[in-house]
């Protein structure tokens, strides 16, 4: 018998003190918070969690997902309740910056012995990190002349595992042109999947990982450019800062980071330095 099944769609699931505390829970594990308003949207993720482990109470779910680490649940909790929304070439103005402005800038007296690195984070499903990978390829004209080395991470191990697995819907290659669709996708008409090609797919290093427990990285490891676009908008002032920083320590000096449209680092760092590239701002990491 479980809880998740017996509550009128109209009772709330959670007490007002026992939403604080979950949503406070959740803010420290994650850095993401959940507004009144969102309260409807967490109370059905997480009654759908609560039903799927058998917990009969808040508590005894709380409780298991706090002190029981080994069993996966603070995952798959996670996984509920992260919102992934992409597709190819979202942004596109960004991409073609980093081919034709970011990238000759940083590459400027490089040796060729040394790897660019370029990584997405979030990166959902992995539009953005292909969709990179797609414009190095055809719009980068150095592209053959360096290392490229590609990272993906999300906090969402569901989404990676689809990453990898390079399957996408008919939506989310809406906006590829016809051409790049062509070289560069199969489609699988059963499924009525676009399939990205085995050399793209294995171009990308994907990983779970959260912002706040970044990669220690030195030297020629660091990041070249980094995008993280609209994930800041979850966070808190403290998160946003935490995350920028954990960003700018994984980054090489010089190096570009890249955030979405609705966001400015005027208000949350002044570690990095605002800059145009081409038609797209961009943020340099001052050093």
């Amino acid at each position: 018998m479980t809880l998740g099944l017996q509550i009128e769609a109209s009772e709330p699931l959670l007490t007002d003190s026992e939403y604080s505390r979950f949503t406070e829970f959740f803010y420290k594990r994650t850095g993401i918070t959940f507004e009144q308003s969102r309260r409807a949207f967490v109370e059905k993720r997480l009654g759908n969690r609560m039903a799927a482990t058998g917990a009969s109470a808040f508590s005894e779910y709380l409780s298991s997902v706090r002190w029981g680490a080994a069993n996966g649940e603070m995952q798959e909790l996670i996984n509920a309740l992260t919102i992934n929304e992409t597709y190819f070439f979202r942004e596109e103005g960004q991409f073609k910056a980093l081919v034709e402005n970011a990238l000759p800038d940083i590459t400027k007296g490089r040796s060729r012995s040394n790897v660019i690195r370029i990584c997405s984070w979030p990166c959902s499903t992995g539009e953005e990190i292909y969709s990179i990978a797609l414009y190095l390829l055809e719009y980068w004209g150095a592209v053959d002349e360096f290392d490229i080395a590609l990272y993906g991470y999300d906090i969402d191990s569901n989404v990676i595992d689809r990453a990898k697995r390079g399957a996408f819907s008919k939506r989310s290659i809406s906006k590829l042109p016809p051409e790049l669709l062509a070289n560069y996708f199969q489609h699988d008409r059963k499924e009525d999947l676009y399939n990205i090609v085995s050399d793209l797919k294995e171009s990308v290093t994907f990983e779970t990982r959260n912002v706040f427990d970044p990669p220690n990285l030195t030297g020629d490891d660091m990041y070249d450019v980094v995008f993280c676009r609209n994930m800041l908008i979850y966070f808190d002032d403290k998160s946003r800062r935490l995350a920028v920083e954990n960003i700018f320590n994984s980054m090489k000096n010089n190096g570009v980071l890249f955030l979405g449209h609705s966001e400015r680092m005027s208000r949350i760092s002044t570690l990095f330095t605002p800059e145009r590239f081409g038609e797209a701002f961009g943020y340099r990491k001052r050093f």
